[in-house]
């Protein structure tokens, strides 16, 4: 098959609107020459990364790296928001008012308003 100029620009310049379109997972980091790799939430890894922490949150169970939660699906490990923050409070809260603030039970599961939505904390003492 013989190549002309025409479909070459054309591959190149859908190759060119491919790069650009999909998400990076590699951001500079500020200040310096060094790359920090980051995930958004539905990304999938083989494995996880070396260090990481355990964490159970509300009874489930995550994986934690470098602020990135991790939970198995399958033979692998999808990327999920912060498990801590959810934007509204469960049906059947209850207020408690502790001298540190103003606490939302549910199901033994404690939060406190942050920014529009709601942290998960530990048990106020």
């Amino acid at each position: 098959m013989k190549t002309y100029p025409t479909q070459i620009l054309l591959l190149a310049g859908f190759g060119l609107t491919i790069g650009t379109t999909l998400p990076s997972c590699v951001e500079p980091y500020h200040g310096t020459s060094q790359t920090v790799t980051t995930y958004q939430p539905g990304y999938e890894v083989r494995s996880l990364p070396k260090d990481y922490q355990t964490e159970v949150i509300a009874g489930t169970t995550y994986y934690c790296h470098g602020g990135t939660y991790y939970r198995p699906m399958h033979s692998k490990y999808v990327v999920v928001a912060d498990p801590r923050m959810v934007d509204r409070l469960p049906r059947g809260y209850r207020t408690i008012h502790h001298r540190s603030g103003t606490y939302y039970e549910h199901n033994k599961v404690y939060y406190q308003k942050s920014g529009s939505g709601y942290r998960i904390v530990p048990r106020p003492e």
